[in-house]
């Protein structure tokens, strides 16, 4: 798994950004893991990712008095939640058009969301590189790339390509 320094240098390499640290003002009363906790704040999350936002600013609340183990990271690009469940500390986002009913998992855990992010951003640079700027847009992703991005995501967190989030996600590069 991947450390939270080792993140930062390697998002930093990638976007020429730094990931945005979370204080431990945010994070207090957060039940979660202290490994989790010191993640967030060494390591952070990048503002913008590919196709997810986090905010940093804000101590981390829970959505809804009833959703109260899940807290508040970011969105998605279609405005759903991104929340962190304190309840196993997997990431997962929350189906804002249906009253939060329905969860899509995205991670099992920040540093494993964390890794994830930088592998995707690795395959976005590299078709780039190959198929111009607007690959991704276009689904112009050379196959190597999505069976290199396949394998990584099954190295990092096996659950993330058995449904959820990341599985829909390389079953959308593969839309014409």
């Amino acid at each position: 798994m991947i450390s939270p320094k080792e993140f930062a240098k390697k998002w930093k390499e990638l976007w020429e950004k730094d990931p945005i640290k979370f204080s431990a003002e945010v994070l207090k009363g957060l039940e979660v893991d202290e490994e989790v906790k010191s993640f967030l704040m060494e390591g952070g999350l990048p503002d913008e990712a590919p196709l997810l936002n986090f905010e940093t600013e804000l101590p981390l609340y829970a959505i809804e008095e009833d959703l109260s183990d899940y807290k508040y990271l970011g969105f998605t690009s279609w405005g759903d939640p991104i929340c962190l469940y304190e309840g196993d500390g997997s990431v997962v986002y929350l189906d804002h058009e249906n009253d939060y009913e329905y969860e899509t998992f995205i991670n099992s855990s920040i540093p494993q969301l964390a890794e994830t992010l930088l592998v995707y951003s690795q395959m976005i640079q590299e078709a780039r590189k190959e198929n111009g700027e607007d690959a991704i847009l276009n689904n112009n992703i050379p196959e190597r790339l999505k069976h290199w991005l396949l394998e990584e995501l099954k190295r990092i967190d096996p659950p993330a390509v058995e449904g959820g989030f990341w599985q829909a996600e390389l079953e959308n590069l593969d839309e014409e």
